[in-house]
């Protein structure tokens, strides 16, 4: 977690001018170096980028606006939307904006 100055911050700079590799519903798919990477958005309307790392995902979102979050979990979990919902409501109760 990482405050951000969201004038400056494009979180979009890892597929700037590229269209997607593939779409599975409303995920957007680019294949990045060897990583399949989605790209969707989030209940809370932001951005939200999970990288498909094999064994585990890497996901990055804002919240709040200013704040940049990372996290990880077990490939297992597969449904990245769900994942982020999760993790969007642990924040939801545990943060204060």
């Amino acid at each position: 977690m990482s405050h951000i100055d969201p004038e400056r911050y494009d979180q979009d700079r890892v597929i700037e001018g590229r269209k997607p590799d593939r779409h599975i519903d409303d995920i957007d798919v680019y294949v990045v170096g060897s990583l399949d990477v989605y790209r969707f958005r989030g209940k809370d309307g932001a951005i939200v980028f999970v990288s498909d790392w094999g064994n585990t995902y890497v996901a990055t979102r804002l919240f709040a606006h200013d704040i940049s979050i990372s996290y990880q979990y077990s490939s297992n979990h597969k449904n990245v939307k769900d994942m982020d919902a999760a993790v969007l409501s642990f924040l939801d109760e545990h943060l204060i904006r």
